[in-house]
């Protein structure tokens, strides 16, 4: 049984410590609903705000061990996220400056991580494209190329481009 999308995006959260969300309950109902079994998936299936990070943590430890998840990897979660929602844009599931938008915020999650600083860049440059007919972030983009500039850059995106800068 496959995993659903939305586990990319719960496993990103854990990668980077974000496990007091209604997200993770929304998650282990849909695991839950396709057919998966745990007990700790049922327990976090019920749960309801206010969440205690430290009760979450180790429930959504135990979830994705007895799910057979691993976590151990922060930089592959991660990465697969980003491929995750590089497919999307590529297979017309989301719209590319919706992604630009959840790159560029990661972008800053992560100190200004130098691996996905060009899709804050192309962020930056079509919304500014988007209200006035100059922008400063990308070299010759303009209105007539930026979408152009934005496909490639995702089409030629690998996830061996990620790499966690050290802390």
């Amino acid at each position: 049984m496959n995993f659903p999308d939305s586990t990319y995006e719960m496993l990103y959260l854990k990668a980077t410590g974000v496990v007091n969300d209604m997200r993770w309950v929304d998650w282990a109902e849909e695991m839950i609903n396709l057919g998966f079994n745990s007990e700790s998936l049922y327990i976090l299936a019920g749960e309801r705000p206010p969440f205690y990070a430290f009760e979450m943590k180790d429930l959504t430890d135990a979830v994705c061990r007895e799910l057979n998840i691993n976590i151990n990897d922060q930089q592959e979660l991660i990465g697969n996220y980003i491929m995750f929602l590089r497919n999307q844009v590529i297979n017309d599931k989301r719209k590319p400056i919706e992604v630009l938008r959840i790159l560029g915020g990661m972008y800053n999650e992560f100190n200004l991580n130098r691996s996905i600083q060009d899709f804050a860049l192309l962020r930056w440059a079509k919304e500014d494209l988007l209200r006035q007919e100059v922008q400063w972030y990308w070299k010759g983009a303009n209105r007539s190329n930026i979408d152009q500039i934005i496909d490639d850059h995702f089409l030629n995106w690998s996830k061996e481009k990620f790499v966690l800068d050290p802390e």
